[in-house]
C-alpha cells in the first residue's frame, strides 16, 4: 500500500511538472487543393488534390519532376511557439521552398519529414500570405522506392497528408 501511494505521488508530480499534454500544440491541414505543373514541359498550373500521386492527376505515362504550390493564409505565431510543415510522405525527392527560400530537402518516398519555417514566419510582414512550393522528383528506379519497381515502374508526388504544426519551442 505504501509503495502504491508513493508511486501515485511520484506520477502526479511528473504530470504536474509537465503541464497539460499538448495544451499549446495545434495542427492545421494543408491537404486539399494545391496548384501543380510539370517542370520540364512548360505546362501551366492546374488544380490537384493532395494527397495524390502523379499518376492520379498526370496519368501513368508521366515520369519526372512536378512542382506543387499552395498559398497559405497568414500564420499567427505566438511567442515561444514554432511553425513546422509536416509531410507524411512525398515520393521521392522533395525540395521545399517557403516564401521563396529553400528551407529543406528530403529523399525517400515512404517516410514522414518536417521542415521548420519559424524564422520565415516571424520575418514576414504581419497579415501577409505565405507561399509553400514543393518540387518533387520521383527518381524513377531509385533505391529509395523499395519494392515498388517490382509492381509498378514509377510512383511520385505528395501522396500523403501535409500539415502545419504550431508547437512549443
Amino acid at each position: 500500500m505504501k509503495f502504491a501511494i508513493i508511486s501515485l505521488l511520484a506520477l502526479s508530480t511528473c504530470f504536474s511538472l509537465a503541464g497539460p499534454a499538448n495544451a499549446e500544440r495545434s495542427s492545421h491541414t494543408l491537404s486539399g487543393e494545391w496548384q501543380f505543373r510539370r517542370e520540364d514541359d512548360g505546362s501551366g498550373w492546374k488544380t490537384v488534390t493532395i494527397p495524390s500521386s502523379f499518376e492520379e492527376h498526370e496519368g501513368t505515362d508521366f515520369d519526372g519532376v512536378g512542382v506543387y504550390k499552395k498559398q497559405l493564409e497568414p500564420i499567427t505565431l505566438p511567442v515561444g511557439m514554432r511553425a513546422i510543415i509536416h509531410f507524411q510522405a512525398v515520393a521521392t525527392l522533395a525540395e521545399v521552398t517557403f516564401d521563396g527560400q529553400l528551407v529543406g530537402k528530403h529523399l525517400g518516398g515512404w517516410t514522414p519529414f518536417r521542415i521548420d519555417v519559424t524564422e520565415l514566419v516571424r520575418k514576414a510582414k504581419q497579415g501577409a500570405n505565405h507561399e509553400l512550393v514543393v518540387r518533387v522528383d520521383e527518381k524513377v528506379g531509385h533505391n529509395s522506392q523499395g519494392f515498388l519497381p517490382v509492381f509498378a515502374p514509377h510512383f511520385g508526388g505528395i501522396w500523403q497528408d501535409v500539415q502545419l504544426l504550431i508547437v512549443p519551442d
